[in-house]
């Protein structure tokens, strides 16, 4: 079983100053984001599935979650939510 990681799952919640309350449900599998819903009390106009897409995939280090949310604007989703942020709440206790 040696390299083997199980599929898991993490919850993520913290509130940001001008932003609002993020909540995030990922499935983890093989060290890459399998699955993520996104919540919150924020205002935005995107579609939050949009970030879920661009995330699928996505090796969980902060650098390439960074990367693949530069994918898209992020203000457009989720208003005054800067990538640094997300990528704290996503990758960081």
């Amino acid at each position: 079983n040696y390299g083997y990681s199980p599929r898991y799952r993490i919850h993520k919640r913290r509130r940001i100053d001008g932003c609002g309350t993020v909540e995030l449900f990922l499935d983890v599998k093989g060290q890459r984001i399998d699955d993520i819903q996104l919540f919150g009390d924020f205002f935005g106009n995107g579609d939050l599935d949009d970030i879920a897409r661009v995330l699928k995939g996505c090796p969980l280090q902060e650098e390439e979650v960074a990367a693949a949310l530069r994918q898209i604007n992020l203000g457009d989703y989720i208003r005054n939510l800067s990538i640094e942020n997300f990528v704290s709440i996503l990758c960081r206790s």
